[in-house]
């Protein structure tokens, strides 16, 4: 929460450049930390906007429940075959491709081009 404070008294911080979105995750966490940055920002005049492909890697059923010690080769071995343009490649047992994270890499870039044209329209 402190981390989230800091990172919402930086924003106030710009001068009139102050963002007046902020966009996150459907993770409760990431919600709990853009409210509480927007009460630092300003708060009720900040928007807060869930945005889905913002989400996590999914390592499917390899990590679940398991220390990340415990996962950690899995994943290494997941992103040395990522790194060599096996993009289609899932972890052992499913979870995400490279492609389904480019993919919503990609939407996520193309959602926030899009806020910051409207609010250069409202502007």
């Amino acid at each position: 929460e402190a981390m989230a404070c800091r990172l919402g008294t930086a924003f106030s911080r710009l001068d009139g450049k102050c963002p007046q979105t902020i966009m996150h995750s459907t993770l409760l966490r990431a919600k709990q930390t853009a409210q509480v940055a927007s009460k630092e920002m300003g708060g009720e005049s900040i928007r807060l906007e869930t945005l889905p492909s913002l989400g996590e890697v999914d390592f499917g059923p390899m990590s679940e429940g398991k220390k990340v010690s415990e996962a950690k080769p899995a994943m290494i071995e997941t992103y040395g075959r990522w790194s060599a343009g096996l993009i289609d490649t899932r972890p052992d047992g499913g979870g995400d491709s490279a492609r389904d994270i480019l993919e919503r890499a990609s939407a996520a870039l193309q959602s926030l081009i899009n806020v910051a044209n409207e609010s250069d329209r409202n502007s």
